[in-house]
């Protein structure tokens, strides 16, 4: 199959499970800590290790956190022995700085990843411990929900919906809802679910039902 343009964050077939990619952290010379994968408390500080891993053929390695390759990879039992080990961390803001954590290739965070693996139990484990939904990565400035369109990931698309419904009708930095993601690529199963999502919520009560559909203004758009 055909393979798309870098600048389209991923190649184009899912056989082999491309992701986005989550912002280089500080990474330590010590080839035994790199390759542990763990955080490492050092001097009452954490030091967060990053993980090489081979995403393709087209976008080589990339590094991230445990937790962002678990997620990419769907791997469950990892995913709740990280976030065990953040949130009871004696540091307060470990878990904040794991779920925010992003890779050095397409900025994307662990979300991002579970948003393209299309595991929903993950997703929704990244979202109760306060994942921001919202959250943008620095390469297309797409949010975790245009990854689960773009990808066919109907069940971590309709999770992250119901946790920021407004994301349906956000723009990425190439101006695509989550709606053109899908349609570009021929999903049809995030097709229908995206249009029964935006029925559902269009239609909510307010305030006491969920929210409407609304999106945010971007900066660049033009009135």
């Amino acid at each position: 199959r055909s393979v798309r343009s870098l600048d389209s964050h991923h190649e184009e077939d899912e056989d082999e499970e491309e992701e986005p990619a989550p912002a280089r952290q500080s990474q330590l010379s010590s080839s035994t800590f790199r390759s542990a994968g763990r955080a490492v408390t050092m001097a009452n500080k954490v030091i967060r290790v990053m993980e090489t891993v081979h995403i393709s053929a087209a976008i080589g390695d990339v590094q991230m956190t445990r937790l962002s390759k678990a997620c990419c990879r769907g791997i469950l039992d990892v995913v709740k022995e990280e976030l065990k080990a953040a949130s009871s961390s004696n540091d307060p803001d470990r878990l904040a700085q794991e779920l925010s954590a992003q890779d050095d290739w397409a900025g994307s965070t662990p979300l991002h990843w579970a948003a393209f693996s299309g595991n929903m139990t993950i997703v929704q484990l990244l979202l109760d411990a306060n994942a921001d939904p919202t959250v943008r990565n620095t390469r297309d400035s797409s949010m975790p929900i245009h990854l689960a369109a773009r990808y066919n990931r109907s069940q971590a698309l309709a999770s992250l919906a119901e946790a920021a419904p407004h994301t349906l009708l956000e723009m990425s930095g190439r101006h695509n809802t989550p709606l053109h993601e899908s349609s570009i690529e021929g999903r049809i199963e995030a097709v229908k679910k995206i249009l029964e999502l935006g029925k559902k919520f269009e239609h909510a009560a307010t305030p006491a039902g969920m929210p409407r559909v609304t999106p945010t203004p971007r900066p660049n758009d033009r009135p």
